[in-house]
Order: C-alpha cells, then sequence, then structure tokens
C-alpha cells in the first residue's frame, strides 16, 4: 500500500512511474544488476533492510543513483544519520510536495555526475594516447609558455628531452 501511495504521488504529479518494491537485500542486488533505476526511495517503518544495510548494497554494487528516504517527522535522527552514511535526501511524510522535486534534483546531479565521470576518462584516454605518441617520437615535444613577466615555463616536455639535450622531463618542468 505504502509502495502504492508513492506511485500515486508521482502520478498526481503528472509523472509516470515504474517502481518494484523490494523487501530483503537479496532482492535488491537483483534488482540493482536487472537495470537501471532512476532512483532508490527508502522507506521508514516497512520490513526491509535497514538503511544502512541498503546504503551498502547500493555502494557494493558500484552505481551512482539517488537513495531517497520517506520517513516520518519522528524519524528525523534516523534519517540525519543515513544521511550522513550516503543517502543523498530524506522527505519526511508531512511534507510530500518535496518528494517529486526532491527525485528530479537528485536524479539530474546523478546524471551530472556520470557525465563528469565520463568526461574524465575520455581525458585520461587521450592523455594516454598523447603521451604514448610524444614518448614514441625520435625527437622532443613541449609546450611552452610565456609569462607577463616575460619568463618561459615548459607545461609540458616528453620524454624526447633527456635523449636529445641530457635533461630529464621533470628538470625542465
Amino acid at each position: 500500500a505504502e509502495a502504492e501511495a508513492l506511485a500515486a504521488h508521482f502520478g498526481s504529479a503528472g509523472t509516470g512511474c515504474d517502481y518494484q518494491q523490494i523487501d530483503d537485500p537479496a532482492s535488491l542486488r537483483a534488482a540493482l544488476r536487472a537495470r537501471p533505476r532512476d532512483a532508490l526511495l527508502y522507506v521508514f517503518g516497512l520490513d526491509s533492510p535497514t538503511v544502512s544495510a541498503a546504503l551498502k548494497i547500493l555502494h557494493g554494487q558500484d552505481v551512482d543513483i539517488p537513495f531517497i528516504i520517506v520517513a516520518e517527522p519522528a524519524d528525523e535522527k534516523t534519517a540525519v544519520r543515513a544521511m550522513r552514511a550516503g543517502a543523498h535526501d530524506a522527505v519526511f511524510r508531512d511534507r510530500m510536495e518535496r518528494l517529486l522535486p526532491a527525485v528530479e534534483r537528485e536524479v539530474r546531479e546523478a546524471r551530472q555526475r556520470a557525465d563528469h565521470r565520463a568526461a574524465l576518462a575520455m581525458a585520461h584516454d587521450s592523455d594516454a594516447r598523447f603521451r604514448g605518441l610524444a614518448s614514441s617520437l625520435p625527437g622532443m615535444v613541449f609546450h611552452l609558455q610565456r609569462g607577463l613577466d616575460g619568463d618561459y615555463r615548459f607545461l609540458y616536455a616528453s620524454e624526447g628531452s633527456h635523449r636529445l639535450f641530457g635533461v630529464k622531463q621533470h628538470e625542465l618542468l
């Protein structure tokens, strides 16, 4: 009934909601492996894994999805502890109008984190390819910058600096 009420809350806001109720740790692991999820809503007071166990499973699966707690106002201290342990937000049942904006915000931030991780991976791959290319050249590849004071500074120097000039890369830098 609680899951259906949460789904109805999303429906009343004009947002469709496909949900799956999870009651034990094994089911949570299986659900996280089965397909991508937009968010995980943890409802206090139901027979389910503890919040710390659910967070441990989520972090163990190495997925970055929002973990949002739905609780009674009396559970505020427990919700705060859960947020310190890694939950993204807590929404109390007396303020359910916060649920949809909290989910939307956390989903958006998770996508931004995923985009950032992908950009970092691409930059790392590009840097590795560049360094491989630069080290295989018979000469030296460098990036020299002239400062406002007129002094020059090496921003990058390939390993060829040692072969050509007998000066190690880190000494130039």
